[in-house]
């Protein structure tokens, strides 16, 4: 699995064309801590967690507040995945946020 790198600190700009897609991420943790992992929308996205294998660590659909996902979650060091995908058949435009937690 390949996905799009996002970086500790960086807030990203995606979108989602059409009802049942999905953009995958990939981020590396160097430091074991506290990471927080949100989106902002004018749709109702799920936001999903995985670790380098591909299995499912975290899943969150409204954490966020006004329909918008938000994991908070320490990490161990190594390979991340985040997956963002439309809860039922909702789609548009997004900004996908990864830092540490304050």
């Amino acid at each position: 699995m390949e996905g799009i790198r996002i970086e500790v600190g960086e807030t990203l700009s995606g979108s989602l064309e059409e009802s049942g897609d999905r953009k995958l991420y990939n981020f590396v943790v160097a430091t074991e801590d506290t990471y927080v992992m949100f989106t902002t929308s004018n749709f109702d996205p799920m936001l999903y967690l995985y670790d380098v294998n591909m299995v499912q660590i975290q899943s969150n659909d409204d954490s966020g507040g006004n329909l918008q996902p938000l994991i908070i979650r320490n990490l161990a060091i190594g390979n991340y995945y985040l997956e963002v995908a439309g809860w039922g058949l909702s789609y548009g435009d997004y900004q996908l946020t990864l830092d540490y937690e304050d």
